[in-house]
């Protein structure tokens, strides 16, 4: 049985899919699309954060939703929102993964320290 550690240092991949998850779930859950009316003026700052996070984050969605015409995208809209959302969520925790493995794995330069 592979450990999380085992899977961190073979597949970074593996571990942006299965983080990104959870994270896409609770954004899709609570998160609203400030689409048609804005946020009214006394929402928090936090709430804002996250509800235009979550619309940029949905950007491909909103997209490929607004091409799509007939009755059958009211099936799928929510589907295509939560896949791009999930999608995207896992291509930057990827990055952000490789970052920390590329500075974890940089060299580091000698100090001239007194002794």
């Amino acid at each position: 049985m592979r450990t999380l550690i085992g899977v961190w240092k073979r597949s970074p991949l593996a571990i942006a899919l299965i983080v990104a998850l959870p994270i896409e779930i609770a954004n899709f859950c609570l998160a609203g699309f400030p689409i048609d009316t804005g946020l009214d003026p006394d929402t928090k700052w936090y709430e804002a954060v996250i509800a235009y996070q979550n619309l940029y984050m949905h950007a491909p969605g909103w997209s490929l939703i607004s091409r799509m015409q007939g009755a059958q995208i009211h099936k799928f809209g929510n589907a295509i929102l939560f896949v791009c959302g999930y999608l995207d969520t896992a291509i930057l925790i990827f990055i952000g993964l490789l970052l920390i493995k590329w500075w974890q794995r940089r060299p580091q330069r000698a100090t001239d320290e007194p002794s």
